[in-house]
């Protein structure tokens, strides 16, 4: 690979993650944001996959890095760093909307990163563990590991704790005995921050679950009304829902109407039943059994999440993964073997 290309590569990379603060600044729609990743970032990354699987990877990693460390930092002093040009959301306890739990009569607020929601960035953050393992191993990549791993955690993110854990489990499976010794920092991280994390599951202040379980009912019954071959409209499913709503007299709350919390439900609403079928049958073969513990990685966020596809930066990883998995780049015997 040519110095040149070395340097473009990595500037490409940087453009492109940061493609959704960008286009939020910009208030670009997000339906011509989802259809540039898909029908040219995706060509592109076939085209260039050996350059994506290697030199490209490395410089992913290197800005997830940065990501990770912003997040731990949100944090660690409870508010933003007024970057909201770099993506970063208006960061306070006494904001609304903003994902928080309680710790006694005080909130605490979960990582951000320069992410539009505390999930978004514990989705990056598990797509940086998986990326950072295609790495040669070091000091280096381990110490990065161990950041992203934290990230993760200071996220609060119950998908990506999900998606992880099943990662690391299937890795043990498929690995040899001596790989529990490479745990023992994780797990140290772990034991630190497992208060809080009980914490945050506890909270009887979290409308995560009922928000789910409306978001899942009202999605079922948008399904039984549509064809299987035709869905109502892509990337519309806020107004298919909000109409479902009125039409049927059904009682919720304006923060409601959004996107169902699950990738395939809300791709069988938008673009058909047989359609998404097909597409996550794509999916699974192209990424490849081989590397299946990133496909068991995958399949919390996006069942009870729905940011892989709603969120142009998480997109855009997702694409990166499959693109480096369907090329070889990323093979099951590095999976898991550090954080």
């Amino acid at each position: 690979m040519s110095v040149t290309t070395k340097a473009i590569l990595p500037a490409l990379t940087y453009i492109l993650i940061f493609l959704r603060p960008l286009c939020t600044v910009c208030n670009a729609p997000s339906v011509p944001e989802l259809m540039f990743v898909l029908l040219v970032l995706l060509p592109a990354a076939f085209v260039y996959k050996k350059f994506l699987n290697s030199f490209s990877v490395l410089a992913l990693v290197a800005v997830l890095s940065l990501h990770a460390q912003w997040g731990i930092l949100q944090f660690a002093v409870q508010q933003d760093f007024n970057l909201y040009l770099l993506g970063e959301s208006p960061l306070s306890s006494r904001l609304p909307g903003i994902a928080k739990f309680s710790l006694g009569s005080e909130k605490v607020l979960r990582g951000y990163g320069p992410y539009s929601h505390a999930n978004v960035f514990g989705g990056a953050m598990l797509v940086g563990l998986i990326l950072v393992n295609t790495l040669p191993r070091n000091r280096s990549t381990f110490l990065i590991g161990s950041f992203f791993l934290l990230a993760l955690l200071l996220s609060f993110s119950r998908t990506a704790y999900a998606g992880y854990i099943l990662y690391v489990l299937l890795g043990a499976f498929r690995s040899h005995r001596s790989y529990f010794k490479k745990l023992l920092i994780p797990v140290l991280i772990c034991i630190v921050v497992a208060p809080l994390v009980w914490l945050r599951g506890t909270d009887t202040a979290s409308r995560a679950f009922s928000e789910r379980w409306h978001g899942y009912a009202w999605s079922f019954a948008i399904m039984q009304q549509q064809s299987l071959v035709r869905g109502a409209s892509f990337g519309n499913y806020k107004d298919i829902v909000k109409h479902y709503l009125e039409q049927n007299n059904v009682p919720h709350e304006m923060w409601e109407i959004a996107p169902v919390h699950s990738v395939p439900l809300l791709l069988a609403i938008e673009v058909g039943i047989i359609p998404t079928i097909i597409l996550i049958l794509l999916f699974i073969t192209g990424i490849g059994l081989t590397n299946i513990t990133i496909l068991f990685a995958l399949v919390p966020p996006l069942l009870f999440d729905h940011y892989f596809v709603t969120e142009l930066s998480s997109l855009f990883l997702l694409v990166v993964l499959y693109t480096a998995s369907h090329g070889g780049g990323i093979s099951s015997k590095h999976h898991a073997d550090i954080a």
